[in-house]
């Protein structure tokens, strides 16, 4: 999960950069769909560089991507866009979007595409809370729903997930630049309906860093 499109391009091309020389597809179309819409309003506004880490290109929040991941001689291939769910071994989305598709889909808020998610990566959450926590908890739940019957793909599935007890397997990822107690939330007190993760969970602290001041 990531906030805008800014932060899918910067995941996707850290994905390239760890491919190394194995080959990758579409990687042109990143910037033009996840790029900077030179004629979108406040092309061009500057700012401090927390603003800029976080605004400085394309700020809109609602994209998903598809990522296939191709096994080949000299390491593993990406293809970028691939289509979602059958062909995708990783997804990167912002909250919104899922939860569009989640309703579209009209499942009760679940999508099959994440029947099965094994690992969800929930990157800068402060910069989500500041959003809309509402769509966070809905692009949560997406993941959670037991998978179709109908449209799920069967070698993707995993058997605690049909009976919707995927927050209970599931390894899930918070960073934040803070603590907020809706992020430990989503791990010590699950959704309606979830399991706790059966793991338990860790909370890891960067140690402080001493000014200069502090020190003398």
């Amino acid at each position: 999960l990531v906030a805008t499109r800014k932060a899918a391009l910067e995941v996707c091309r850290e994905f390239q950069s760890l491919a190394g020389d194995a080959e990758c597809v579409k990687t042109d179309a990143l910037d033009d769909e996840l790029g900077v819409d030179e004629d979108a309003a406040g092309v061009g506004r500057e700012g401090p560089p927390d603003w800029e880490a976080v605004f400085g290109g394309n700020c809109d929040d609602d994209c998903e991507v598809g990522v296939a991941v191709r096994p080949q001689r000299s390491g593993c291939g990406l293809a970028f866009f691939s289509t979602l769910g059958r062909g995708s071994d990783v997804i990167v989305a912002t909250p919104l979007a899922l939860r569009l598709a989640a309703q579209e889909a009209d499942r009760g808020g679940a999508l099959d595409r994440l029947a099965s998610i094994e690992i969800l990566v929930m990157d800068q959450a402060d910069v989500l809370l500041y959003q809309n926590w509402d769509h966070v908890e809905a692009a949560v739940r997406a993941c959670d729903g037991a998978p179709s019957r109908v449209d799920a793909d069967v070698t993707r599935v995993r058997l605690p997930y049909l009976d919707a007890h995927g927050a209970a397997c599931r390894q899930t990822i918070v960073t934040a630049r803070f603590a907020d107690a809706r992020f430990r939330a989503l791990l010590d007190r699950p959704l309606e309906g979830q399991l706790r993760n059966r793991a338990g969970c860790v909370r890891l602290a960067a140690a402080a860093t001493p000014t200069r001041e502090a020190a003398s």
